[in-house]
């Protein structure tokens, strides 16, 4: 505890002889540029995370900008999820996209688009209550709520409209 004290000590002292940056959030206690984590299982891939810039916060939940989240199965690229922010909540590999979320699917040749999405490590699931149009070849899904597979393999969704072209 002493330790992280004299640590945000010394990053506050530092920005203050920084030129042109953009303040803090007040609950902020580090932001980290550049951000790439990838979590294996068996020694392969199961996915890949990048983001500009994370926001770590003292309860330990962090926000990311504009993350990008590869998935993969077998070793495979499967699929890759795009936002404008990811939140973590503290102790959670779970993920909330949000804004502007599209999911395009390597596998499937197909993408899915909406605004918020949860998707959770334990189950390797996207979850969502809002509005969602998936796109593949031949047909465009729209619908509220959803439940899909990492790779979009298996889809599910709620109050479905069809269109065929």
């Amino acid at each position: 505890m002493r330790s992280r004290f004299f640590l945000l000590l010394a990053l506050c002292a530092g920005l203050g002889c920084a030129k042109e940056q953009a303040p803090l959030p007040r609950e902020a206690s580090q932001v980290i540029r550049d951000l790439s984590m990838t979590q294996t299982t068996a020694g392969q891939r199961t996915w890949a995370l990048k983001s500009p810039s994370a926001t770590l916060s003292l309860d330990g939940s962090s926000r990311l900008d504009r993350p990008i989240m590869e998935f993969y199965r077998d070793g495979k690229h499967a699929s890759t999820a795009e936002a404008r922010f990811a939140d973590v909540p503290s102790g959670s590999q779970n993920v909330r996209l949000s804004g502007g979320v599209v999911i395009r699917s390597k596998m499937e040749k197909s993408v899915l688009k909406t605004e918020d999405m949860d998707y959770s490590a334990s189950e390797s699931k996207f979850r969502t209550d809002g509005a969602v149009i998936v796109e593949r070849e031949g047909a465009v899904l729209r619908g509220r709520g959803l439940t899909a597979d990492s790779a979009l393999s298996e889809i599910r969704i709620r109050h479905q409209e069809t269109r065929i072209q």
